[in-house]
Order: C-alpha cells, then sequence, then structure tokens
C-alpha cells in the first residue's frame, strides 16, 4: 500500500504526479464504507493564484459548470473544495498518457502518428468538444462553454485506446489574469487562435482552431505557428501562414490539407462555424484513406508507446549556487511532502538501539511508526538520497545494492547530545553499525563532510569544465545581443566566443534595425563550433513603401501596371520592398510603351515616351489636333517642323529596360545596356532587344517619328511561374537557384518568382556539411512548383 502524504478533504494524496504553472497534481485515492477505495487525480491551486480573489471567484463559477459534463470523451470533474485557504479540483484517473508525450515518444523513435490514427483522434475530441459547446442548462439557454486551452497536454489517451480531454473551464479562469507578475502572457501560445491572441471575446470557433493546430501537429510533428519566442509565435497566429501538411508530409491526402485550411481560417467566420462539420468532413477523410480505427486498434497500435519509461528530465548546475540548490531539492523532493506538511521528521529516523534495547516485541516485529505505512521502494529512495556528486554527474550515478543501502547510517547531530547513528524504523538491530567512540565519531563526522564537500566543488567546477564545449558567433554586421534558450547574455555582443555544457541550445542574435536570427547548435564535449559572418548575416529590417508618379509622353496616356488600369496619366503607384510592377502605356496612334517598375528604382519618377506615327509628331509639333490634316498642306512652316523632327532623329540613345538586355541595330550586335547610335536619314532602322525571362522586342524605327534623343525600349516580361521550397533536416540552408546564391539562410520559399523552364536548386549546410543540387521545372501561372528536400531523416 502506498503511503499517504497528506489529506486534502476526503481525499488522501499519495504521491506528486506534476508542478506546472497553476498547481500541483497528485495521484490520490478516496475511501468509502466496506473497503471501497478508487483512485482518482487532485489538483491544487497554488498559493499566490488562491490570494486573487479575481481568479479564484471564476475558478469556482467555472466550476459548477464543468461538474455538469458528462461525456465519454470528457474526463470528469466530479468534485471541487477547499481546506485551510488551499483550493483544489477532483476528477477521474485515466490509466495512460497524454497526446503530448505520445508525440514525443513517436518523435524520439524517428516515426509518426498514422494519418488514419491522427484523423480519428481529432475526431474524437470534437466530440467532446461539440458536446461541451452544446450543452445547456435547465431552462435551455445555453451555457457557452469554451475550453480555451485545447493543445495536447489536455488530450489523454488511455490504454484502451479512448480519447479523452482535461481541464474544461481551468483556462477560462486562469484566462481572467492576463499577465503574471513578470509580464508574460499566460496560455500556450502556440495553440491560440488569432483573436485570443488579441485578447477579444472568444466562442466556439475559437476551439475549433485549436482543434486544427492539433491535428496539424499530429500530422506533421510540427506546430503550424511555433516562433522562437511566445511574442514570435503570437505573431505568426495573428498572419496564420503555415505550409499545408501535405507538402510535409506527401503521403496526406489534398482533402485533409482543405479540412486544415479551414479550420485555421483567420476569420472564424471563414472556419468552420460548429465542431460537428469539422467531426463530418475528419470522417469523410478517414473513409478516404481507406483505414477504419477502433479505439481497440489505436490502443494496440500504440502499446509500446505505452509500455515505454519515461525519461527523467536532468537540470545541470552551472555553479556552486545552483549545485547547492539542486541538491537541496533533491534530498527534500521525496521528504517534503511528509515533514513539512505533516510535521513528522523528513526521513523517520531513529536512533539505533542495541539488542538488549531494542523497542520491538519479542518476534521481532517493529512497532507503528515512522516508515512502517511507506512501500519497500519508497523506504529505498528515501534511504539513499542523492548526493551532490551524483547529482552533477547523472550519466555516471552509481546504484547502491540493498546491503549497503541498509548498512550506511544517516547521520542527525543535535545540539545538545553527539551524533548518533540511526537506522530506519523497523530495520534490523543487528545490521546497524557498531558505535564509536564518541570522539572518534566526531573526527569520521568532520572528515567526511570535508571530503563531501571537496567532491560538490570538484564535481561542480574542475569535472564540468573538463567536459565543456566552446560556441564561437560572429555576426555581419557584429554588436548583435545574444540569447541563450530565451534569456541575454548580459554584457555579451558579437564577435564573442562562449563557454558552455555540451547539449542543445537556441541562439538568438537581436540587432537594432535587423530582423532577429534564430538557430540551434548541437555542442558534443570538448567541441570548438565556429559560425562566421557568412554563416549569421543579419537581414535589415523591412523597408518601407515607395510611392511612384508615372508620367508619359505624349501627356495623358492610358496607364495599367500588372493589367490594373491606373487611369490617364500621370498617376501614382505604390511598391513594397520586392514588388515589382510591368508598366503599360497606350496612346491612339502611338505604339504602346512597357517598363518593369521595382522598388528600387532610382528616382520616384518615372517617365514613358511612347513612339508615334509621323503626322502624330507633325500635328503636336505644329499644335494640332491628330488626325486633322485637310490644313497642313496650306501651312508654310510645314517644311520647317518635317526637317526638326528628321534632325531630332538622326542621333538616338537607346535605353533597355532590363538595362543588362542585349540590343542589335539592322542586325548588327551593339551588346548590352544603353547605347546612342546614328540612325541613317530617310529610311526605318530595325532594332532589336533581347533578355532572359522576357519576350524579345523588334522595333521599326524611322528617324522623323522620334521625340528627343533618347528611345526607352521596353522589354515585356514572359510569362511567369513561381516555387513553393521547403527543407525538412538540416532546415536552415543556403540555397542557390541557377547558380546565383540567395542572400541569408531559409528554411522555406513562398511564390519565389522564376521564368518557366528547367532550374537548378543547389541547397548547403555547411554545419551539416552537406550540399546538394536538385532539378525542378516550372510552368507559367499561378500553380507554383512543389520542392521538398531532406525528409529522409525524419
Amino acid at each position: 500500500m502506498s503511503a499517504t502524504l497528506r489529506k486534502l478533504g476526503r481525499y488522501e494524496l499519495t504521491r506528486r504526479l506534476a508542478k506546472g504553472g497553476m498547481g500541483e497534481i497528485y495521484l490520490a485515492r478516496a475511501r468509502g464504507a466496506g473497503g471501497f477505495e478508487k483512485r482518482v487525480i487532485i489538483k491544487t491551486i497554488l498559493p499566490h493564484l488562491a490570494e486573487e480573489e479575481e481568479f479564484v471567484t471564476k475558478f469556482l463559477d467555472e466550476g459548477r459548470i464543468v461538474v455538469q459534463l458528462t461525456h465519454g470523451n470528457i474526463v470528469p470533474v466530479f468534485d471541487m473544495g477547499e481546506q485551510d485557504g488551499e483550493y483544489f479540483i477532483a476528477m477521474e484517473y485515466v490509466e495512460g498518457l497524454d497526446l503530448r508525450e505520445v508525440l514525443k515518444r513517436l518523435d524520439a523513435h524517428g516515426e509518426q502518428l498514422p494519418v488514419e490514427h491522427a484523423l480519428h483522434i481529432a475526431a474524437e475530441i470534437c466530440k467532446g468538444l461539440g458536446y461541451a459547446h452544446r450543452k445547456t442548462d435547465e431552462q435551455g439557454r445555453p451555457l457557452s462553454i469554451v475550453h480555451r486551452d485545447v493543445s495536447p497536454s489536455n488530450v489523454l489517451i488511455s490504454r484502451e485506446g479512448e480519447i479523452k480531454i482535461i481541464d474544461f473551464g481551468i483556462a477560462r479562469a486562469a484566462g481572467r489574469l492576463s499577465q503574471t507578475a513578470n509580464g508574460r502572457i499566460q496560455g500556450k501560445c502556440c495553440y491560440m487562435s488569432p483573436e485570443q491572441t488579441r485578447g477579444q471575446e472568444l466562442d466556439h470557433r475559437s476551439d475549433i482552431f485549436a482543434c486544427g493546430v492539433v491535428l496539424y501537429e499530429m500530422l506533421t510533428g510540427r506546430r503550424p505557428f511555433e516562433g522562437r519566442t511566445d511574442l514570435e509565435s503570437l505573431e505568426l497566429v495573428r498572419r496564420c501562414e503555415f505550409d499545408p501538411p501535405g507538402v510535409l508530409r506527401p503521403e496526406v491526402p489534398g482533402e485533409v490539407d482543405g479540412i486544415i485550411e479551414r479550420a485555421l481560417a483567420v476569420d472564424p467566420a471563414e472556419r468552420y462555424q460548429n465542431i460537428e462539420d469539422l467531426y463530418v468532413d475528419l470522417q469523410h477523410a478517414i473513409y478516404a484513406v481507406g483505414q477504419a480505427v477502433t479505439s481497440q486498434g489505436l490502443a494496440q497500435a500504440l502499446k509500446a508507446i505505452f509500455a515505454e519509461e519515461p525519461a527523467a528530465p536532468v537540470r545541470k548546475a552551472r555553479n556552486l549556487d545552483e549545485a547547492l540548490e539542486l541538491e537541496l531539492d533533491r534530498l527534500g523532493s521525496e521528504a517534503s511532502d511528509a515533514s513539512l506538511r505533516t510535521g513528522t521528521p523528513a526521513a523517520h529516523l531513529q536512533p539505533a538501539q542495541t539488542k538488549g534495547d531494542s523497542p520491538t516485541s519479542e518476534s521481532g516485529t517493529a512497532q507503528p511508526g515512522g516508515l512502517a505505512e511507506l512501500s519497500e521502494q519508497e523506504v529505498a529512495e528515501i534511504a539513499h538520497a542523492p548526493t551532490a556528486s551524483r547529482l552533477l554527474t547523472p550519466e555516471s550515478e552509481p546504484v547502491a545494492s540493498p546491503e549497503t543501502a541498509t548498512r550506511q547510517p544517516i547521520a542527525t547531530p543535535t545540539p545538545t547530545t553527539l551524533p548518533e547513528p540511526h537506522v530506519l524504523a523497523g530495520a534490523d538491530p543487528d545490521d546497524a553499525m557498531p558505535q564509536p567512540a564518541p570522539r572518534r565519531r566526531v573526527g569520521v563526522w568532520v572528515g567526511l563532510s570535508l571530503a563531501a564537500l571537496a567532491a560538490l566543488l570538484v564535481a561542480a567546477f574542475v569535472l564540468p569544465s573538463m567536459r565543456d564545449a566552446n560556441l564561437t558567433l560572429e555576426s555581419d554586421p557584429p554588436g548583435a545581443t545574444i540569447r541563450l534558450d530565451g534569456e541575454e547574455l548580459a554584457g555579451r555582443r558579437t564577435p564573442q566566443t562562449l563557454t558552455l555544457e555540451p547539449g542543445d541550445y537556441r541562439v538568438e542574435l537581436l540587432l537594432d534595425g535587423h530582423q532577429p536570427r534564430n538557430l540551434r547548435v548541437k555542442l558534443a564535449a570538448g567541441q570548438h563550433v565556429m559560425l562566421n559572418e557568412r554563416d549569421l548575416q543579419l537581414e535589415p529590417d523591412a523597408a518601407p513603401p515607395r510611392t511612384f508618379r508615372v508620367e508619359t509622353t505624349p501627356q495623358a496616356a492610358r496607364v495599367s501596371a500588372n493589367g490594373e488600369d491606373l487611369g490617364e496619366a500621370p498617376v501614382t503607384l505604390t511598391l513594397g520592398e520586392g514588388e515589382v510592377a510591368a508598366l503599360s502605356a497606350a496612346y491612339e496612334g502611338c505604339s504602346t510603351a512597357y517598363y518593369t517598375l521595382s522598388y528600387g528604382h532610382q528616382r520616384e519618377i518615372v517617365s514613358l515616351n511612347l513612339s508615334c506615327l509621323q503626322d502624330r509628331a507633325l500635328a503636336e509639333l505644329s499644335g494640332r489636333t491628330p488626325g486633322k490634316t485637310e490644313n497642313v498642306a496650306d501651312d508654310r512652316s510645314r517644311p520647317t517642323l518635317v526637317n526638326a523632327a528628321l534632325r531630332k532623329g538622326v542621333s538616338v540613345r537607346l535605353v533597355p529596360s532590363p538595362p543588362d538586355a542585349e540590343l542589335s541595330l539592322n542586325g548588327r550586335v551593339l551588346g548590352s545596356g544603353a547605347r546612342r547610335v546614328q540612325l541613317p536619314r530617310g529610311r526605318s532602322a530595325i532594332v532589336e532587344a533581347r533578355a532572359p525571362g522576357y519576350k524579345a522586342l523588334r522595333l521599326d524605327l524611322n528617324p522623323a517619328t522620334l521625340e528627343g534623343d533618347e528611345l526607352p525600349i521596353n522589354l515585356e516580361e514572359s510569362p511567369r511561374g513561381c516555387l513553393n521550397f521547403r527543407a525538412i533536416y538540416p532546415a536552415h540552408n543556403e540555397i542557390a537557384i541557377d547558380g546565383k546564391w540567395l542572400s541569408g539562410r531559409h528554411m522555406t520559399l513562398r511564390n519565389h518568382p522564376l521564368s518557366p523552364g528547367p532550374h537548378t536548386v543547389t541547397v548547403r549546410n555547411p554545419e551539416a556539411d552537406r550540399e546538394e543540387r536538385f532539378n525542378v521545372t516550372i510552368e507559367p501561372g499561378e500553380d507554383c512548383a512543389h520542392l521538398v528536400v531532406w525528409d529522409e531523416e525524419r
């Protein structure tokens, strides 16, 4: 029988399972008449939250509603109470694992949840949420219950394959305290809906969004909106941009991609309007996959996962203070509940007695008290409380045998007497260590204490230094602030060399005016990893939009951009960084002028010169309306005007766009870029221009039709295609397209414009010593080609 740590109401707490941000979770039992006993889960509320009157009020109000939920997919809360100012709830004990732990164990084995199992789990979640959303009071009025914290850690999978949701209403109480003392936002940011991140009123559609996030994670092993910090995760949720699951996992059907896209819509009005519709679509998707799923089948598939023992997390000390703090935590973790909460000695130790003085009966049975109610395993755990040397070197921690455990005393000196050797209550007195002379015991005690302190110092400082690793960070530009696992290193800026313990680290570089750079680094003992300026290029922040004024000659030409009519010139056009506009200008009697305007254009004024026919040029020079030429023959100034037009056409500068277009005149190649040429008098000249990604242009020029001594030659872009790229592992890589390296590192490329035809994509990761080339063919149009690389290691 397991020991009772303490009583809370009518429940006996037997073991603490976890401690979180809201409170502690215990395994407990409830007793009744006739030997009745039932295992339950008790959740207590932390003292600082119990002091918040608003929190307690909301907690109790929500609790009165939640206890009414009785559904097969919801873990029932059947009791709430308070004792000595400590609030608690009691709920059903489910033997199994939460979904978060299941996904974690699958990932550790390099496996993924089968698609049909993920769809089945999501459908079962929908059933439980749907029941809660529809719940009404006794008068038939809807209770408007919203979970607000649907996440893998709040979804339980029993050993029988049943899916159950926990923590209904608790999240709402916690949500009323929007910020903690240190200002951090409450909640799991990655699973919040966009309206939840903005603090707006929530309805059941927020749960639908969270359910879509959980399904996405089950299908891909990744959260769609996980940023480097909580604030970045919130921003990703608000933007709601993600790759469809089918891009990361090709076996996911397109129908499931559509379900995810609808469930994760930014606007609640564009999502499923009730969770039953989502459930129906999930069932259809399961049938489409062709794999029926039952609770028994799910339990059988996860049998090996349930059988695993969870790995205990190990916290490492970085200095002596932390080492002592950890040691006290470890020594007190087993005894804290028994000593601090019941007031009894932590280890239940009694002075060793000689045979004649043993307080046992003649049969040798120990009297009640001490550890009499503890299990053998718990007795052994308390007897072998870990030392500092074990704490700091967990990988080589020795395991004491039962023999050595009972023969090693734990000395507890008192102010009035010399230290006495102690044994565990109920232990055989013959196994106690013989008592040495008092003076010698004091000397031995002091010597052992000094030896333990020396071992602690060696373990805390000498041994870790032998296993340290070095990480050198050199950014371009330098001077970036360094964050390690979310904590800023005060006074540390790039370039910088850090001495760290072996392990995985999340490194973030921050510099004003530049976008943050985030990366993960794995360090081995004795390893020195160097990331130089080429590896850590910090991209400038996005530049503000620019507004351009488009003018034409002749004036009032009709201007369009990317096929959209902007009106008669002059017009204005605004472009963001990286945006491009294909301009065209048309005027009756003139050939259409084209120009490709980019964000980086040097001037804010763009001039488009149209090539018009001779009669138009003469008419405009004489101030007449085009087409009205009946009186031109009587105009004495006509020869002068014609001669002026011809003189303007003798020498002209050809200005191509794009600037590197190749020009030729009458079949003779002039070269790339702007060129000044002499056009023959009295006859036309053939000018040709070509550039990759643009349509070839041929102009038949007559010097008499030219205006001014500069002629823009604007090529029209060929139909464009695009590429969606994703690298799985390693994720952040250098990318080159057709031999031209893109700036920085990339995990994805979205709608990256490319000309139609074959292209070569080179992906390189210096840290992984990996470089590979991939061929992709781009088709014209808006349907981008997809290229997913390096996913075989997942």
